[in-house]
């Protein structure tokens, strides 16, 4: 996988704004490199979902522009650059195992399965067994499974909404010092939301929604 220079923003948005009756969300300006760990922390209903929905694509700005390395957004280019994962479990199909849904998930993506990650991944995981059904899992492995899935395509761009939903405080722990790894070797700019502090020491900087 080929990361971005860390002298370019991976990320940038320019006066984005949303503006409905009811909610109004920006205008927004940052930029956000590549190796950075960003928290964006607000309650429920403060725009953090909002936020990543725009970086996906999903919800387009009203008014300014984002760039993904230096290009403006199109999901396409999202597609190929960008990892995403909520604390929903909705998208797995329930009755199939967990190796087709790690196969079916990467064709989706349109990625090579690099098997020597996919057997670290699985065994950071703690993942039982492959062949075991999805909807067999407790909510807590099927989350470890979502987190799983989004690093297994090695995104230059990690976005998690909610990631430590369903998941102890040893094991939050553990990914804390996983993704800080993957930061400053792989140079891959992070960024997750939290609408509480789960005192892990994440991030090297905060937004506040």
């Amino acid at each position: 996988m080929n990361y971005p220079n860390s002298n370019e923003p991976s990320i940038e948005l320019k006066k984005a704004e949303i503006h409905f009756p009811l909610f109004h969300w920006g205008p927004f300006t940052d930029q956000f490199y590549p190796g950075e760990q960003i928290e964006v922390m607000g309650p429920n209903g403060s725009g953090k979902t909002t936020f990543f929905l725009l970086l996906n694509g999903i919800q387009w700005p009203h008014s300014g522009e984002i760039l993904l390395k230096n290009k403006k957004l199109k999901r396409e280019n999202v597609q190929k650059i960008l990892s995403f994962c909520s604390s929903s479990h909705t998208h797995f199909f329930q009755k199939i195992s967990v190796k087709n849904q790690i196969n079916l998930y990467m064709s989706l993506k349109q990625k090579k399965i690099n098997n020597t990650l996919k057997k670290e991944l699985i065994d950071f995981f703690e993942i039982p067994s492959l062949d075991q059904e999805i909807q067999t899992l407790s909510s807590g492995f099927k989350q470890r499974l979502n987190l799983l899935l989004t690093l297994l395509t090695e995104p230059p761009i990690l976005l998690w909404d909610e990631p430590f939903v369903h998941l102890d405080k040893v094991f939050q722990k553990k990914i804390k010092d996983f993704i800080t790894h993957w930061t400053d070797t792989k140079k891959m700019l992070f960024i997750y939301s939290t609408h509480q502090k789960y005192d892990l020491n994440f991030s090297l900087k905060r937004l506040r929604q």
